[in-house]
């Protein structure tokens, strides 16, 4: 929970952190909250500049774990 609360604290100060907010999506996809991941997943496309690619990463992974019914 405390590295979740640094990210946190990392996005109010930087929103456009790409590091904090590639790894928040990361905690987000480990604790299954998918619609996190998407919300998260939207800001990080725009602002991303080195780790655009992890985007589609996890896009993945969250598409072959998320169940269908909460698409």
């Amino acid at each position: 929970r405390k590295e979740e609360n640094n990210l946190e604290t990392a996005l109010l100060i930087d929103p456009i952190n790409e590091e904090a907010l590639l790894m928040s999506m990361k905690v987000a996809l480990k604790k299954s909250n998918y619609s996190k991941v998407k919300t998260l997943s939207k800001t990080f496309v725009k602002v991303c500049e080195k780790l655009c690619n992890e985007n589609d990463e996890i896009l993945k992974s969250l598409k072959s774990i998320e169940p269908e019914n909460e698409s």
